[in-house]
């Protein structure tokens, strides 16, 4: 609470039970409040622990309807469905929407005042609750939120990720230990209303260990108590929960079977046991109150210490079926009657399988999957084994569900126990298809993959829906080992299926994939109007954006086209509807997509912010496929401003991850990276090492958004490997038409131009790069842009052009120099030093006269940059040089010299 300035920050209570840690808690949370933070609590019991979003609905009860209203409507929707405040109906939650929306909630709580988010027993908390407080931890940054946490156990782990999120800095981690003898004397006299001889007290300290919770218990035992007055040792019992058995059987039987019904239900009320008991509640509970062993809050009923509700629980040993059917009949919560009837059988029971799956379904549509899939594990165990059929449908929901949160190899194993009992047909095959996607990584994965799905296809028994789907599958495995016109095959055959099932989602899936396929090919002159069907029928839904959403499937043909300003329209949109939604994993590739964008605009700041937030995001997720890819666009920011070091060593990076996890696509990706590393480093050979890397056999330049091929075919010119170079420049022009992707018909022109300038004709060189230029200027994309002219500027250096290669140097280092590529820069002035003698006075490049004319209208430094979208510094650099050609020493000079009538013709006389 004094470090209110140094904001997130978390205090982690840690110690047995009943060591004190809730009384430290309790006190953490007044003092808290005395500070002047809003405090949001919760203290989350046992019995709730399987109970989706129980703890966050605790936590959030403070928060009006109107409250809610400031987050995004998807954000909205998904939060009031998870705290039970409105129904899912027929739409599905994705638990990312309901972990954004939390954050955004608390987020905006913070900007009103400093926050505390207290959860006293963490290690009760229901699993959606804990990962959607984690989520929180993990993204706050600046905002003045505190975490007060109490969890049992002294060695266990920082919980809710606070240690990754905080840091040891921000977060302060207290092992609660025992009382001293004296503190517990002290602390006896005053709860038990009783002084105990030292040698009973050393006894009571010992067996208890110091634990104050233990220690009151023993003291209030009346076997205790008797001993002391009888001045003779005392037989202390030796466990906590004899010494808890016998105080609760103290009590009236009819109180101990209330208290029993208590501990088993999960939000314990008095009508919910009189409703159970078929009688009043109120005076059954009155001797448990009075001795301490439960409080009445409201109606509510709360045991004083988990452990009083765990002993109440195991002291009924005779009828927990019947009590538990008892309340499942009561329950209004479908979860919690679920698991209640669950309890209350003994075996197989389709009618508690199926109250199961429901309950799964209701739990997955408030996005809380990780509990779907616990209830659906549940219902396949109380499945009777003759119901093969039934079974095997609920271990295909299980294990797609159990993908949602990662557990692939739990769902591996569910599924290859099901597939042998089942017979050929319809519900096999889509066991078979998800069993598909989980064995890639294995020896031999990928003729696996492709055996299973080609299994899935046959058995799909005539079904067009399941058959749509198998063929889906297929048209991804051929895409990833870049079959274009097979994967195509497939998903046409997917599309015919699909177009008449009235299932727009699969619908929207087989137009997406289609019409991506089809621009690649180079089908589509037009990718927008092509993608006009999957766009339309696309918003109807939420589609991932890794593989299926058409707008970003979209704008990456269009990235591909070198359309950028189109394609980050499209992002930012994308990026804006799945940020609402919580949508992490497609905020990843959205990121990836946007930093390439940038990349090739040559907005190279924005590029790398894009790389940053990517990589954050796909760490917090811990997707280690998406943290390779990004890693190797970061990297290439880095190369492009000369930090080659750094550069080789993220990409190195990116390649081991990439490795890792089997992707061999995004590994090609890193290497061709390192590639371009070492072409800037100026050493060719090397850079063939990297590049030459299925420069063409994977079609890497058709696939990904941003093509390495030039540069392969530059380093075998650059090595005089000229009978190689040639027939990838034949295969980059085929392409760059074929498929009417005007980015690589520029490069195939300049590589063209390389190649008949290494041959000796300098002036069929020189043309062709001309028309590389104009392709490079229409499209925006200023990298390629300057590098095409630092090469038209060599070329013509050796031809003995001075005039002609100083103006194409001078422009192509100006550009690099706007840009921030210090090393092509450098390389340009090489070339200028190269060609001797000094620039003709008032020949200025295209760039020092524009920079010449917008100071002569009176602009500043900052206004020329902004106007030129270059930096400050470049336009520092550009004026020292127009001052050095024109001989003179002043702004005021140069802006006389503009304004004069004729002044360019003086000049040049």
């Amino acid at each position: 609470v004094s470090g209110l300035p140094d904001l997130p920050a978390g205090l982690v209570l840690q110690g047995e039970a009943g060591i004190g840690k809730s009384t430290l808690w309790q006190a953490a949370c007044e003092l808290a409040a005395a500070a002047g933070l809003t405090v949001l609590t919760c203290r989350p019991a046992g019995a709730e622990v399987r109970l989706s979003f129980s703890a966050l609905t605790d936590l959030l009860e403070g928060v009006t309807d109107g409250g809610l209203a400031v987050l995004p409507a998807p954000q909205r929707r998904a939060v009031e469905v998870a705290l039970l405040r409105s129904e899912a109906g027929e739409q599905r939650f994705d638990e990312r929407a309901v972990f954004a929306g939390t954050l955004a909630l608390l987020r905006n709580l913070a900007s009103e005042g400093p926050l505390a988010i207290a959860v006293d027993d963490a290690q009760w908390l229901d699993g959606p609750s804990a990962s959607a407080l984690e989520y929180v931890a993990r993204r706050v940054r600046t905002e003045p939120i505190a975490f007060v946490v109490a969890v049992r156990g002294s060695a266990a782990g920082v919980p809710l990720g606070l240690y990754r999120a905080l840091g040891t800095d921000r977060l302060q981690r207290v092992a609660v230990g025992p009382m001293s003898l004296g503190a517990l004397h002290r602390l006896l006299r005053a709860k038990a209303g009783a002084s105990f001889s030292r040698p009973t007290l050393r006894r009571i300290h010992g067996v208890a260990g110091g634990n104050p919770f233990f220690a009151l218990e023993l003291a209030r035992d009346e076997s205790v108590r008797r001993s002391q007055l009888r001045g003779v040792p005392s037989a202390l019992p030796d466990t906590l929960h004899e010494l808890l058995g016998r105080r609760l059987a103290e009590l009236p039987s009819a109180t101990g079977k209330a208290l029993f019904v208590a501990a088993a239900a999960s939000q314990p009320t008095v009508d919910l046991l009189s409703a159970a008991l078929g009688e009043d509640a109120g005076p059954l509970l009155e001797p448990a109150e009075r001795e301490g062993v439960i409080r009445l809050d409201g109606g509510a009923i709360q045991f004083e210490h988990p452990l009083l509700a765990a002993a109440a629980y195991a002291a009924n040993r005779g009828d927990r079926r019947s009590w538990h059917a008892r309340l499942a009949e009561l329950s209004t919560d479908l979860e919690e009657r679920a698991r209640h009837g669950a309890l209350a059988v003994d075996g197989p029971d389709e009618g508690v399988a199926s109250l199961l799956m429901a309950a799964g379904r209701h739990a997955r549509s408030r996005g809380a999957p990780a509990a779907a899939a616990e209830l659906f594990e549940a219902a396949i165990e109380r499945t009777p084994r003759g119901a093969a059929v039934e079974r095997g449908e609920r271990t295909v929901e299980a294990a797609r569900t159990l993908l949602l949160v990662g557990e692939r190899a739990r769902a591996r194993t569910l599924l290859e126990a099901a597939i042998p009992a089942l017979d050929a047909g319809g519900v096999r095959s889509d066991a078979l298809l998800v069993l598909s996607t989980l064995v890639e990584s294995d020896p031999g994965g990928s003729d696996r993959v492709l055996e299973l799905i080609n299994q899935a296809l046959a058995e799909a028994d005539a079904d067009p829906r399941r058959q749509a789907a198998a063929l889906l599958s297929r048209e991804m495995w051929e895409r990833h080992r870049e079959r274009l016109e097979p994967a195509l095959h497939f998903a046409r055959q997917a599309l015919a299926l699909a177009d008449g099932l009235g299932d727009n989602l699969l619908l929207a899936r087989a137009l997406t994939r289609t019409a991506d396929l089809e621009v690649l090919l180079g089908m589509a002159p037009d990718p927008i109007t092509h993608f006009a069907r999957a766009l339309e029928v696309g918003s109807r839904f939420h589609l991932d954006a890794r593989e299926d959403a058409p707008r970003s499937m979209l704008a990456a043909c269009l990235a591909r086209a070198g359309r950028v300003d189109e394609a980050r329209a499209l992002l930012l949109e994308e990026g804006e509807q799945v940020t609402a939604d919580g949508d992490e994993s497609s905020l990843e590739i959205i990121c990836l997509f946007l930093a390439e964008v940038e990349w090739l605009a040559g907005n190279w700041d924005e590029a790398r912010a894009r790389a940053e937030e990517g990589i954050e995001v796909a760490e917090a997720s811990e997707s280690r496929m998406m943290q390779g890819a990004i890693t190797a666009v970061l990297s290439l920011v880095e190369a492009g401003r000369g930090q080659l070091l750094e550069a080789e060593a993220r990409a190195r990076e990116g390649l081991a991850l990439s490795r890792e996890v089997g992707d061999l696509s995004y590994e090609v990706y890193n290497r061709q990276v390192l590639g371009f590393v070492e072409l800037s480093r100026g050493n060719p050979a090397a850079a063939h090492d990297h590049l030459a890397v299925y420069a063409v056999e994977r079609g890497i330049e058709g696939t990904k958004r941003i093509s390495f091929i030039g540069d392969a075919i530059e380093a075998l010119i650059e090595l005089g490997r000229l009978d190689e170079a040639a027939p990838l420049v034949d295969e980059l022009e085929r392409r760059g038409s074929l498929l009417h992707r005007p980015t690589l018909a520029a490069a195939s022109l300049r590589c063209r131009a390389l190649l008949e300038s290494a041959r000796g004709d300098a002036s069929r060189a020189d043309a062709l790069l001309a028309d590389a230029l104009a392709i490079h200027a229409d499209l925006g994309l200023r990298f390629e842009h300057a590098r095409t002219l630092l090469i038209l500027g060599e070329i013509r250096r050796r031809g003995k052009q001075k005039r002609a290669a100083r103006e194409a140097l001078e422009s192509a280092r100006d550009a690099f120099t706007a840009l921030g590529a210090p090393l092509w820069a450098a390389r340009a002035e090489r070339e200028l030093a190269r060609i001797g003698g000094r620039a003709p006075a008032g020949e200025l490049t295209p760039t020092e006269r524009r920079v010449a004319d917008l100071v002569a209208q009176g602009m500043s430094n900052k206004e020329v940059a902004a106007a030129m979208f270059v930096s400050v510094r470049a336009v520092e650099a550009n004026l020292s040089r127009i001052y050095d050609k024109e001989g003179i020493s002043s702004r005021t000079e140069l802006v006389r010299r503009q304004l004069t009538p004729d002044a360019e013709q003086s000049r040049a006389d």
